[in-house]
């Protein structure tokens, strides 16, 4: 077996530690492994054939190494029959693509309700009316809306976040708007899982 003098370095400083730790070989690695971040796919970029086979898909996923799914879309069917082909499949929900219209009034505890039986903590908005882009009001009012949801969706263990967009790094009245979102007071929970998606679509 070749192995480069970097690699050899790597592996000899890598037993030291665990040899100092009083770990064996097969601890380390476990160790690792529990360090390692679970990936998931977002779905939205299976949207033309989840819907015509939602177990297949789901199934396919899952052999390519996929930990988790992030919803994009919900196929007409109920929160209990993706719970349970998600479960058959060894698949995590990771979050869902929540327009924001279902975090307000009263289709905020459905949503809620919903995403609690797919196992789901993230509720990310895939994005705003485009008059919200229009004035700086707007977008304040918009990133206060996400703040109080994010405060109030606490209680049950979930967070709300928000799909960026090029158009959120274009300037409204001098101020880019993906700064007024992450600036807002109180901000903490909700612009941590504000995530920039598009380069991670799969």
């Amino acid at each position: 077996m070749n192995v480069s003098r970097r690699n050899l370095l790597k592996l000899g400083v890598g037993a030291a530690a665990a040899w100092t730790a009083g770990l064996r070989p097969s601890t380390l690695r476990a160790e690792q492994a529990k360090k390692k971040i679970p990936i998931g796919l977002q779905l939205y970029s299976l949207r033309t054939i989840a819907g015509k086979d939602v177990p297949g898909t789901f199934g396919a996923v899952a052999k390519m190494g996929y930990q988790g799914v992030e919803f994009a879309g919900y196929y007409n069917r109920k929160a209990e029959d993706l719970r349970k082909i998600l479960d058959q499949c060894g698949l995590k929900c990771c979050g869902t693509h929540t327009g924001l219209d279902t975090l307000t009034g009263d289709a905020l505890k459905r949503t809620v309700e919903f995403n609690k039986v797919l196992g789901n903590k993230f509720l990310i908005v895939p994005s705003l009316p485009r008059t919200t882009m229009t004035s700086l009001a707007k977008l304040i009012d918009t990133a206060k809306l996400l703040t109080d949801l994010a405060e109030q969706l606490k209680g049950d263990g979930m967070r709300v976040g928000y799909h960026a967009h090029p158009q959120d790094f274009k300037r409204v009245a001098d101020r880019v708007p993906w700064e007024v979102f992450s600036r807002m007071p109180d901000q903490a929970s909700s612009c941590s899982s504000i995530r920039q998606l598009h380069g991670r679509r799969r």
